[in-house]
């Protein structure tokens, strides 16, 4: 019997070294992942730094580009405003000029006025310009105005 000792000695010796190489193995990819960890951790933090510092930079720029715009958009603003205040001040002007009296009673029917005139008056109205026949061709002109 003993070749039989010999074969479990043999194999408590395969499964010690086996276990060692295992131990040995899983302390190796203990390292590997804490290292990774590491290199993720240092990563993570040297993207932060970047972002943080480009953000810096941006901040910085659209600092610049807001303060630029608030006061192009406050000319224009105050530009606005000053002629709101023109326009109220001529406003203002206008409507407090003297107005023209207003005629008492009702307005001038012209028209009815004209329609009431006789021909005679109106003949009277019409200058003869020193001739004779002027006067004449007038009253004729005004006949056939009234025919038509």
């Amino acid at each position: 019997m003993p070749i039989g000792l010999d074969k479990m000695r043999l194999h408590r010796e395969i499964e010690k070294e086996r276990r060692a190489k295992v131990a040995e193995r899983v302390s190796q990819i203990g390292l590997q992942l804490k290292a990774a960890r590491e290199a993720r951790r240092g990563s993570i933090e040297r993207i932060r730094l970047q972002c943080r510092a480009a953000r810096e930079r941006l901040r910085t720029t659209c600092g610049l580009r807001k303060e630029r715009a608030r006061l192009e958009g406050e000319e224009v603003i105050q530009a606005r405003r000053r002629e709101i205040q023109e326009e109220r001040y001529l406003d203002k002007l206008q409507r407090s000029r003297p107005k023209p009296a207003q005629p008492l009673g009702r307005m001038r029917n012209v028209r009815r006025e004209r329609e009431a005139e006789s021909d005679d008056e109106v003949r009277r109205n019409i200058p003869l310009c020193g001739d004779p026949h002027n006067g004449i061709y007038a009253e004729r002109l005004i006949m056939q105005s009234a025919v038509r």
